[in-house]
């Protein structure tokens, strides 16, 4: 008909028996409608259908029975997957968790999405250890040098705590004094001049005995008579 815009338009034809026929046309043009979205979602979700960052056109009928025309400008974040090997101490925690395993846990990234966050966690135990020793005094063990119960916190081969209980007894040094007076030529403990004689022996508890000998020799005695009668 060659109109396409909205108006009132006035024709006159020739009818069938040859008089003029006006016709008046009241003629409405809708417009295409247009549309744009903007839309940024997170993986694995949809939006419209689309699951994948890019640019879609859809062309849809409006309520005039018109084109709409859709544009939607579509972001999909990814979700982000971290994970951590961790060793840690017994009774130590990490991000949470204090036994061995694995640890799968959905965090919130940066961009709002999921962040799934595996834990590879490695939990070394306290080791224990209890030495039972004896001594003899003057003597140490482990920088103890009196009889008592010692408890102590080292490192072992993990790094973690190896809590080492000694139980040590120190025996003490036994000590005697003998004074002793013989005459000559008899010996006494294998001593036969006077003197001081000091010796060291092995006791019952296998520790050393220190005997002191204060020993006196006295000499036997002459004399000699002469006599006339």
């Amino acid at each position: 008909m060659g109109y396409n815009t909205s108006g009132t338009y006035i024709d006159t034809f020739i009818n069938t028996t040859g008089c003029d026929s006006i016709r008046t046309l009241n003629l409405t043009v809708h417009p295409k409608t247009f549309s744009t979205i903007n839309q940024t979602i997170c993986q694995p979700n949809t939006y419209l259908g689309y699951g994948s960052t890019g640019i879609y056109i859809d062309t849809f009928t409006n309520a005039n029975g018109c084109d709409s025309i859709r544009t939607l400008n579509l972001t999909v974040n990814p979700k982000t997957f971290s994970t951590i090997n961790q060793t840690i101490c017994q009774t130590n925690a990490y991000l949470g968790y204090n036994s061995t395993g694995t640890f799968i846990d959905t965090l919130v990234n940066a961009n709002g999405c999921d962040s799934i966050r595996t834990l590879q966690l490695v939990v070394h135990p306290i080791t224990y250890s209890t030495i039972d020793q004896i001594i003899c005094q003057p003597a140490n063990y482990l920088g103890y040098s009196a009889t008592g119960t010692y408890i102590d916190t080292l490192l072992n081969a993990n790094g973690c705590d190896s809590v080492r209980t000694l139980n040590l007894t120190v025996n003490p040094m036994t000590f005697s004094t003998i004074n002793q007076t013989i005459c000559e030529p008899v010996s006494f403990l294998g001593y036969n001049t006077t003197g001081i004689y000091i010796d060291t022996f092995v006791n019952s508890n296998g520790c050393d005995s220190v005997r002191t000998l204060n020993l006196i020799v006295n000499p036997i005695t002459y004399t000699t008579i002469n006599q006339t009668v």
